[in-house]
């Protein structure tokens, strides 16, 4: 009886060692169900409707694994073996944005007409299922963290960063446009940023993209983000929301 309760104890560790339960969701935070999970060019899991997808097989160090639903797609690069089980979380994104929301608030005063709110987000560069199909990011920009990069002071201190330099323009104003650009930097192992791009802008707004990217391209450095405790050079995703109140 001893001697079989041992091998049932090392089969059962022995099941356990690949498993790894991917959580994945949409940009809006909600389960994300049927996403097909690739690895090695071979369909190896689909999510159920709770947006959980379990692999089985062993994922070894420097592995790709990508997340395709119909029109979101996700990355994950395996940092090290995973040999006990393991759950991470897989934000879906689009080509032309980015998602994993972190914080949202309004920044719009009492009784001004005038105003702009911001959402922070923090993401992965998204890619195509196939590894062929499009390249991935350069290796010395990391897309996975254990440590995002922080605006100094937190979310709190850039959201009132932006609601003090942020200003809705005239030519927006005038016509009643509203709308959310989504604007993407760099932000190097020294929290420097750089390489500010406008994934997507305002509808028939770009005076809004382009007071978005002057504000942005007036912050201090950032806390930049970390991988494996060392500082890295990473991208950090920053919607603008011009909202008229």
């Amino acid at each position: 009886m001893k001697t079989l309760l041992i091998l049932l104890v090392l089969l059962f560790a022995g099941s356990s060692m690949a498993q790894i339960t991917f959580i994945v969701k949409n940009p809006d935070g909600k389960p994300a169900k049927d996403v097909v999970v690739y690895n090695r060019e071979k369909e190896v899991a689909k999510t159920n409707e709770k947006g959980e997808a379990l692999i089985t097989t062993k994922i070894g160090k420097g592995e790709r694994l990508f997340f395709k639903g119909s029109s979101l797609y996700a990355e994950y690069t395996a940092e090290t073996d995973h040999p006990k089980p393991v759950t991470i979380n897989i934000t879906l994104g689009a080509p032309d944005q980015v998602a994993t929301p972190v914080e949202e608030s309004s920044m719009s005063e009492k009784g001004e007409r005038r105003s702009s709110e911001s959402m922070v987000v923090q993401g992965h560069d998204p890619v195509q299922p196939a590894p062929d199909a499009i390249p991935a990011p350069p290796r010395e920009i990391h897309t996975v963290l254990d440590e995002p990069a922080e605006f100094p002071g937190g979310n709190g201190a850039l959201n009132t960063f932006l609601k003090e330099n942020l200003k809705y323009p005239e030519t927006a104003s005038a016509k009643e446009i509203e709308g959310k650009c989504y604007i993407r930097f760099v932000i190097d192992a020294e929290g420097t940023i750089s390489d500010v791009k406008v994934m997507r802008g305002v509808v028939d707004c770009p005076e809004c993209d382009e007071e978005a990217m002057r504000v942005v391209k007036m912050m201090p450095k950032w806390k930049p983000g970390k991988s494996k405790g060392k500082a890295v050079k990473s991208y950090y995703n920053l919607p603008v929301k011009f909202k008229l109140m």
